[in-house]
């Protein structure tokens, strides 16, 4: 057998053999958009009974428009009739029983309202002849305030939480389990789960899963901090950055085309500079499916109007400072109407970070989104 049929290239001189049990994985690092590998590694974990991953990676090859998986994922959300057991038989002795006990019901409710009307005829009677009748009526009112939902408030500790939360479980889906080192998540390209991990927050992998720390805060109040999500109003053109319940954190003005071709999606990559950083895709660019994505604009006066062909656009500075809140995998939704009021009015405060962004930067590709 010649090497050829055994070792694929991957990139310029890197190669992976066929025969490695971790090839698929390995494959897509680096080839994130063949569709056809994609279901493979679906199929092959249906066979070894991760059904988790087998979902997931049939969503990844059918958002890149492969036939089959498409088929497959319809089939996974087909309903399976279940066939009520029939109804046990009801002894006898039973029905006996109940047909006694409805009437000893009935002969009490006879008797006990024969005894108010008979009562009520002596009382008013007596009333007559005294010349004296009163009646008392009392009226009880429920006077406690009706049930408020309040809307959770967290602080910007609780963001930077949340940042991390959010990446460590996209890091686990994709790489099928959690990081080892908090550095893993900030890796380069396409790899790059964040831009920085803050000096703040203290991550530890555990044998269970993994931990995360931060001064004067409990192990309990940071397991109730949720993960994040993105949310986008076409109606009003405005893309929010909340939590997954939809609380919303912080919104931006935004310029958009004719609408996106899905409701659902998740970031799929995240460069700085695309495409040299000084053209049509701005500053950042935060990738989606089917070749949409988030980034920044050359043309400021686009902001708030329909005309880019599809992408959704910010001013460089929005999306330079949004950029490192959103990690790799993070959900994006859309959504009616307006969003909620935010949080944080005046926008995201900075992220804590004094990492080179340069790192982040992916000079040997060139990206054709949907401008």
């Amino acid at each position: 057998m010649k090497d050829s049929d055994v070792l694929v290239e991957v990139k310029p001189n890197v190669f992976l053999s066929k025969h490695d049990h971790g090839f698929l994985r390995k494959y897509l690092h680096y080839n994130p958009y063949d569709a056809e590998k994609w279901y493979e590694y679906a199929l092959e974990a249906k066979v070894t009974g991760d059904n988790k991953g087998y979902k997931h990676r049939l969503l990844k090859a059918a958002s890149l428009n492969h036939y089959e998986a498409k088929v497959d994922l319809q089939q996974i959300k087909k309903p399976i009739k279940t066939v009520a057991p029939p109804a046990p038989s009801t002894p006898k002795s039973l029905i006996w029983l109940f047909l006694i006990a409805s009437i000893l019901m009935l002969l009490t409710i006879f008797l006990l309202f024969r005894t108010i009307v008979t009562n009520d005829k002596y009382i008013h009677q007596a009333n007559v002849e005294h010349h004296y009748y009163q009646t008392e009526e009392t009226f009880f009112h429920d006077q406690s305030p009706p049930m408020v939902t309040e809307t959770p408030s967290y602080t910007e500790e609780d963001l930077l939480l949340m940042v991390m939360k959010t990446a460590i479980t996209s890091y686990t889906e994709e790489e099928q389990g959690p990081p080892l080192l908090a550095e893993n998540l900030t890796a380069a390209p396409p790899s790059n789960y964040l831009t920085t991990f803050p000096s703040d927050v203290i991550y530890t992998k555990t044998s269970s899963g993994y931990a995360i720390d931060m001064p004067n805060r409990s192990s309990q109040s940071i397991q109730k901090v949720p993960t994040l999500a993105m949310f986008f109003y076409p109606e009003v053109n405005q893309l929010a950055l909340g939590t997954e319940e939809g609380t919303i954190l912080a919104s931006y003005l935004v310029g958009s085309g004719d609408g996106l071709p899905f409701v659902t999606s998740e970031i799929s990559e995240r460069v700085t500079n695309p495409n040299g950083g000084n053209g049509v895709f701005g500053t950042r660019g935060l990738a989606l499916e089917q070749n949409y994505a988030i980034h920044g604009t050359n043309d400021p006066d686009s902001i708030g109007k329909y005309k880019s062909a599809g992408c959704i656009r910010m001013t460089n500075e929005d999306i330079e400072t949004l950029y490192p809140y959103v990690s790799k995998g993070t959900p994006f939704i859309v959504k009616e109407g307006s969003p909620p009021p935010a949080q944080f009015k005046d926008g995201l405060p900075p992220f804590p970070t004094t990492s080179d962004t340069t790192k982040e930067e992916a000079p040997d590709k060139v990206y054709r989104w949907h401008m």
